[in-house]
């Protein structure tokens, strides 16, 4: 699941990741080795406890998309939800073409050694058995590494390959920077330190024998009192000769330290409740199913039992969509478009695929796909944005007088019985297709010139 929302990494420095990475062996610098520059540096930015930034990353790759996200840190806990490309699209096809069928943003938290990931609206999660910094990045290192690698600070900078030598370190100043060099097995990586910003690195590279392979160049901005990327571009050697764009690293809004953030992120940042269902992998690869007893994964032996006693009790969360889930499966039934496991959906059977869950996806898209198909201008685009959003406001307005109908049909136990909950939902994802037939899709049509109507009828 990983792979399909951010795409593979680039082979050149996972390599590099790999040795790096390679166990909690790895060897550390003893503190008087280490340069006071590149000290002051890595120490400033661990003064950094909590964050919350919104960043977008781009890979200059064939395929590769620009994705929006936003990061929380609290302490050693860090939670990033990819909330897709620059048109809204998290999930696409194969062949690049956006999927029709989920476009809920991803969540990955890193707490506690392990990676969570999530998928908006869903109710399993999967759980790793150690940091994927790739998919969840500890943004305080921005900067320090010349290729991505978003582990912490300390182990990017301080970190070398297991039962590596000591590393040799040298420090100069140029052109008032205080410039760090390490030499290492892999390589010698070098560190442009400006004492005017904080202390903080503006330059970074890494050299093999034939010569720079990874460069990376930070703009610092002054946020809350401390310097930080504003953007950082990475650098990568071309097969021609010289360096070529790789990555480009751009933090939109950024809030550190701020009281008002969390000093720890667990699961329940997720959105995780008692209920979940949990995938859950070891280090072999081998997986397991789990559920969340409202703090932790339990095995479904413990679970069961203490749900019995009375110790576990269902989250809301979980308990709406699981109740979602029966009652779509019911009225899809009722409507006749129940479809055996594996069975497909043309991609524009958009009632067929409407859920109280999804529509905003999939209205999402297909405004996108509008705009692309007839190439709006500009005025055009806008109207089109508006009619798509007075659509979704509709819709919304129709979902709470659903949910106000059932909970007037709950009995004495708040229990709704099941007919009439299968009831209002499948008044409400008519009443839904109904927003999109008689208001989206025509409202959308008006926008177009007579010429581009003329066009879209020509054979």
């Amino acid at each position: 699941m990983l792979r399909a929302v951010l795409g593979t990494s680039a082979r050149s420095w996972g390599r590099l990741l790999v040795a790096l990475c390679a166990g909690s062996a790895a060897m550390v610098c003893a503190q008087q080795e280490r340069p006071r520059a590149l000290e002051r540096a890595a120490q400033a930015r661990q003064g950094i406890v909590t964050a919350r930034l919104d960043w977008a990353g781009e890979r200059q790759r064939a395929g590769e998309r620009r994705l929006h996200r936003t990061t929380r840190i609290g302490g050693n806990s860090a939670l990033t939800t990819v909330h897709g490309d620059d048109d809204g699209v998290v999930v696409v096809r194969h062949d690049g073409a956006p999927s029709p069928l989920n476009q809920n943003p991803y969540c990955y938290l890193i707490d506690d050694g392990q990676t969570w990931e999530y998928q908006q609206e869903s109710v399993e999660a999967e759980l790793q058995p150690k940091a994927l910094h790739a998919y969840c990045p500890d943004l305080r290192s921005a900067g320090f590494s010349p290729f991505p690698d978003w582990r912490s600070v300390d182990e990017v900078v301080w970190t070398d390959k297991p039962n590596a030598p000591p590393t040799e370190w040298e420090e100069r100043v140029e052109d008032g920077l205080h410039v760090v060099i390490a030499k290492r097995v892999l390589g010698v990586f070098t560190w442009w330190i400006d004492p005017e910003r904080g202390w903080q690195p503006v330059r970074t590279t890494f050299a093999d024998q034939e010569g720079i392979a990874w460069e990376s160049r930070s703009e610092l901005e002054q946020v809350d009192g401390v310097w930080f990327p504003r953007s950082v571009v990475f650098l990568e050697r071309a097969q021609e000769g010289g360096l070529r764009l790789a990555e480009t690293v751009a933090v939109e809004r950024c809030l550190l330290n701020d009281p008002s953030l969390p000093l720890r992120l667990t699961p329940k940042d997720l959105g995780l409740d008692a209920g979940f269902n949990i995938l859950a992998y070891d280090e072999a690869g081998e997986e397991r199913s789990l559920k969340f007893d409202g703090e932790k994964a339990v095995s479904l032996e413990e679970y069961a039992e203490r749900f019995k006693k009375g110790e576990i009790k269902k989250g809301p969360r979980f308990a709406r969509l699981m109740a979602g889930l029966r009652q779509d499966a019911a009225i899809r039934k009722q409507r006749g478009v129940e479809r055996p496991p594996g069975a497909r959906i043309a991609p524009d059977d958009y009632e067929a695929l409407t859920t109280p869950e999804n529509y905003r996806s999939l209205w999402q898209l297909y405004t996108l796909s509008f705009i692309r198909k007839h190439k709006l201008d500009a005025d055009q685009v806008q109207k089109a944005w508006i009619t798509h959003d007075d659509c979704v406001q509709r819709a919304q307005r129709l979902a709470a007088a659903a949910d106000r109908r059932l909970a007037a049909a709950r009995d004495p136990n708040g229990e709704t019985p099941q007919r009439a909950a299968v009831e209002i939902y499948a008044k409400l994802v008519d009443d839904i297709c109904d927003v999109f037939y008689a208001q989206l899709k025509p409202r959308l049509e008006q926008t177009l010139t007579r010429e581009q109507k003329q066009q879209n009828e020509a054979p």
